[in-house]
C-alpha cells in the first residue's frame, strides 16, 4: 500500500500512521510536503523521527546489542505492515521462497537489523493480522512460514509453536508458546471493512487459503479462525502443564485487553504461566512488559540464554513444514 510519494521504491517504508483526529489522507499529506503546508498538528508529525523510524529502531538496537548481545529476539507480528507480503496464499508451494518474499525479507529485515552482533540472533515469531492482509486474509502469511527454511535468524515454523531455551550450566530453562491471536479480527464478513481479515469488502473473489491450511471460503473465515484460537487453547493448557522449564513465557500479537487475551488470562490463571509479551496498536509510546504478579517492566527485555534448535515444535502435525 502506496500512501505518499516515494513509497513504490525498495527498502522499508513508514506506514502513514495517525492518532485520532488525523485522517490517513492529511497523514499522508504531512508526509508529502514535510510537515509543512497543509499538515495539521493534530497530525503530530515529526520529520527527524516519522519519517523513518524503523532505522532509528533497529539504530538503538544495534547500540545496545553492541553492549549486551542478545541471544534471540521475540517478534509479536505484523512483520511486514501494512498488507503482509503482497502475493496470494498459496502462490509459492511451501517449500519455497517467491521472488516477492525474498526481495522483501531482503530490504525490510536483512538490510535492516545487520550489525555483527545482530546477524546471527533468531527472531521467534508469530503472526500478525496485518501479516494475513489487514483487511483480508489472503496475503502471502504462509510464505513466513516457509522462510523459516531459508534463514536461520527466522524463525516461524507454524501459525503456533512452542521454542524451548536452556541455559545448562545453570540449570535453567524457558518454555516459550508461540500463538496466533487473530481471531481478535477475525468477524463476519459484513463487519468492520477496515480491519476485518474475513470481511467481504476487501476480500478477493474466491478467496480461499485452504491448499495451505488456511481458510477455505470468506463465510469460513470466523469459523477457521476461532477453531484455531480454541485449538490452541487446548494445546497451551497442556505444553504448560507439562512444562519443567523454570520460566513459562506466553508470546501473542494480540495484547490482554482485547477479548483473545482475556480468554488467555482467564484460562491460564491457575497455571504457571510467567509472562505475556504481546503488541498490537502501533503508536509512539511507552510500552511495558508485565508479569503474572503483576509487576511490569519496561521494555525492552534482553535474555542471555542458549537456544536449543532441535526443541522448536510445532503446535500440531498438520502443521509441520
Amino acid at each position: 500500500m502506496v500512501m505518499y510519494q516515494g513509497g513504490e521504491l525498495p527498502g522499508p517504508h513508514v506506514f502513514a500512521h495517525r492518532p485520532s483526529g488525523c485522517t490517513d489522507g492529511e497523514m499522508s499529506l504531512c508526509f508529502n510536503n514535510h510537515g509543512v503546508n497543509g499538515c495539521l498538528p493534530q497530525c503530530g508529525y515529526n520529520e527527524t523521527v516519522d519519517r523513518e523510524p524503523q532505522y532509528l529502531v533497529a539504530g538503538q538496537m544495534k547500540l545496545r546489542a553492541k553492549k549486551t548481545p542478545p541471544k534471540f529476539m521475540l517478534n509479536v507480528g505484523d512483520n511486514f505492515y501494512w498488507g503482509g507480503i503482497p502475493i496470494s496464499c498459496g502462490a509459492q508451494p511451501i517449500a519455497g521462497v517467491h521472488w516477492t518474499t525474498a526481495h522483501m525479507f531482503d530490504t525490510i529485515f536483512r538490510q535492516v537489523y545487520n550489525s555483527p552482533e545482530l546477524n546471527t540472533v533468531v527472531w521467534l515469531s508469530v503472526l500478525g493480522n496485518h501479516d494475513y492482509g489487514g483487511w483480508m486474509f489472503t496475503s502471502g502469511w504462509d510464505q513466513q512460514i516457509a522462510f523459516t527454511w531459508h534463514d536461520q535468524r527466522w524463525r516461524l515454523p507454524a501459525q503456533f509453536w512452542k521454542q524451548h531455551v536452556s541455559l545448562p550450566d545453570q540449570d535453567f530453562g524457558i518454555d516459550i508458546l508461540l500463538l496466533d491471536s487473530n481471531s481478535e479480527d477475525a468477524v463476519d464478513p459484513a463487519a468492520r471493512p477496515t480491519t476485518n481479515i474475513c470481511g467481504a469488502q476487501h476480500n478477493p473473489p474466491g478467496a480461499n487459503c485452504a491448499s495451505v491450511g488456511g481458510p477455505a471460503s470468506l463465510q469460513d473465515c470466523p469459523v477457521y479462525f476461532a477453531k484455531l484460537w480454541q485449538e490452541q487453547m487446548a494445546w497451551a493448557e497442556k505444553q504448560l502443564k507439562a512444562s519443567r522449564a523454570r520460566w513459562q513465557v506466553i508470546v501473542t500479537h494480540f495484547p490482554c485487553g482485547h477479548q483473545a487475551g482475556r480468554i488467555l488470562a482467564r484460562l491460564l490463571h491457575h497455571i504457571l504461566q510467567d509472562l505475556h509479551i504481546a503488541r498490537h496498536a502501533c503508536c509512539r509510546e511507552v510500552c511495558f512488559l508485565c508479569f503474572a504478579s503483576a509487576k511490569c517492566v519496561l521494555a525492552l527485555i534482553c535474555m542471555f540464554l542458549k537456544i536449543t534448535p532441535m526443541q522448536s515444535q510445532v503446535g500440531t502435525s498438520e502443521r509441520e513444514h
